[in-house]
């Protein structure tokens, strides 16, 4: 009897803090105040767990999706009360470090379980269910995958490899981050495929391009 092989297994990480005021979008404080600042936090969550959702319901042939709420603080405070997760998301304790320490033990962890790691974070409206599974897809044929975000960073990074020079030394939060790592990755041979960018909702000036249906965080 010919065995038939398992499909390739595909992880999304979401990396979260828990929309709580004052903690949270602090760059938008100016402009919309801890309260609002907070409440935009937590509607961008609320749809980034509701694209995963979608994702994983969605029926594909040539991988398995499965996905992980990789959060801050531990699921188990106070301030993840009302944030309703998918069942289907497994959740895990950010480590402590900067961002690059974090998404380093997060994709360490996962390509231990799965044949390719794509993380994301919660402040980008512009990723949905169609961008995980294109990222998902794609990293069954390249070594890498990236959607860049306007401002110079990264809305979603896929891998099947592990590389702490992705994260390591990393200006986060500037506009180097998506340049220094496709030279990173192109430095280990690892061939990347991107999208066209999109907007992370940062800064003021980002709030132009929330979903038209969001008018009360729009300046």
């Amino acid at each position: 009897m010919t065995k038939i092989a398992p499909l390739p297994r595909i992880v999304v990480q979401l990396f979260a803090k828990a929309p709580v005021a004052g903690r949270v979008k602090t760059r938008l404080i100016p402009a919309l105040g801890e309260e609002a600042a907070a409440s935009l936090a937590a509607q961008m969550l609320a749809k980034t767990l509701n694209e995963c959702r979608q994702a994983l319901v969605q029926p594909v042939a040539d991988y398995t999706l499965t996905a992980e709420l990789w959060a801050s603080p531990n699921i188990v405070s106070a301030d993840w009360c009302g944030v309703d997760i998918p069942a289907e998301m497994a959740i895990f304790r950010q480590c402590e470090g900067d961002l690059g320490a974090r998404m380093a033990t997060g994709v360490s962890h996962g390509l231990e379980r799965a044949d390719g790691v794509i993380l994301i974070g919660s402040d980008c409206p512009e990723l949905t269910a169609t961008s995980l599974h294109w990222a998902a897809e794609n990293l069954l044929s390249h070594d890498s995958v990236m959607i860049p975000s306007v401002d110079g960073g990264y809305a979603l990074l896929g891998v099947r490899r592990y590389l702490s020079s992705l994260f390591a030394d990393m200006p986060w939060s500037t506009e180097r981050v998506a340049s220094l790592t496709r030279q990173r990755l192109a430095a280990c041979a690892m061939v990347l495929v991107e999208r066209p960018a999109v907007h992370d909702i940062d800064e003021a000036a980002d709030l132009a391009y929330l979903p038209a249906d969001w008018p009360e965080y729009r300046s």
